[in-house]
């Protein structure tokens, strides 16, 4: 697409844990990018690359603008708008409690954990900014915000995570997932989070957020229904929306299973690094240790 970034660093290796096992997979695996507002951040890296000016700190809602502007891009990271205008459909809810920790860290090491009565059918990562500094990020499904904070001190508690790092500042935000009915509106594109970008298995839309901007200024610029160039990417999420239900219903049990299947040998070169079609992969794995206890969800 035309769009250089910088990334942070090469990811090399990931450690998934369950309640009682763990499988772990190393190679050339991909890499980290940082968002936020710093200025190697994607969001900084692209601000740099931007020749047109950018308002900041600017309240609008689409309707504000219908009468200035021939086209308009919603591009807020959040489901609201596109909920109001009747197009939004919710897969996922969540709430996400981070923070940023000071200790001795694997600079190329993603690890996460999957613990039902942590994070009810979602997950917790750790990614690394650097050997001294890192992010850990607790994703609970389905609860009030109040709830939150008793989930993100029962992790740090139990992986006592506050002795082995300093917790340098702390965040929360409330995550959701959708697919909306079509991306656009009349003069107004839907994008990113508002988009229906955030894939709904583990929650992520970095790249979906860039791949839609990129796809509604080609719409404008050609002319192009942005339903059409979108098309692959809306699949992909479909694809991805099949793991959701099967992860609702997993239990803890279910995970430390399913790490077990993910240690068959070759199984994990297949999944990280071939082309294969991981997300059949995983469902299906998934499936099996589902079947075996009587407890495939409806889809």
């Amino acid at each position: 697409m035309g769009i250089k970034l910088k990334p942070l660093n090469q990811f090399r290796k990931v450690i998934h844990y369950s309640p009682n096992n763990q499988a772990s997979v190393s190679g050339s695996l991909g890499y980290f990018m940082i968002r936020g507002k710093e200025e190697n951040s994607v969001q900084g890296q692209l601000h740099s690359q931007i020749k047109s000016q950018v308002h900041f700190n600017s309240y609008v809602q689409p309707e504000d603008l219908e009468n200035e502007f021939d086209h308009i891009v919603v591009a807020d990271g959040h489901w609201s708008i596109p909920t109001r205008y009747g197009i939004w459909q919710e897969v996922m809810r969540t709430w996400l409690k981070g923070g940023i920790f000071a200790g001795d860290f694997e600079d190329d090491t993603l690890q996460m954990w999957l613990d039902n009565e942590l994070t009810k059918g979602v997950y917790i990562y750790s990614a690394p900014y650097c050997k001294n500094k890192a992010v850990i990020a607790h994703v609970v499904q389905n609860i009030e915000h109040e709830e939150l904070n008793h989930y993100w001190h029962r992790f740090l508690e139990s992986h006592s995570i506050l002795k082995k790092y300093d917790m340098l500042e702390s965040w929360e935000l409330p995550h959701h997932a959708g697919n909306v009915t079509t991306n656009r509106v009349g003069k107004i594109y839907f994008i990113g989070s508002a988009g229906g970008g955030v894939e709904p298995f583990l929650g992520f839309g970095q790249f979906n957020a860039v791949v839609t901007g990129v796809m509604a200024a080609r719409s404008i610029a050609q002319g192009i229904d942005i339903n059409l160039l979108l098309r692959n990417s809306k699949k992909k999420n479909k694809e991805l929306s099949t793991l959701r239900p099967l992860l609702n219903a997993a239990t803890n049990k279910d995970f430390d299973r399913l790490l077990t299947v993910m240690k068959t040998p070759g199984l994990r070169n297949l999944i990280y690094k071939t082309n294969i079609d991981i997300i059949k992969l995983l469902s299906n794995s998934l499936k099996l240790v589902l079947e075996e206890n009587n407890k495939i969800p409806d889809a």
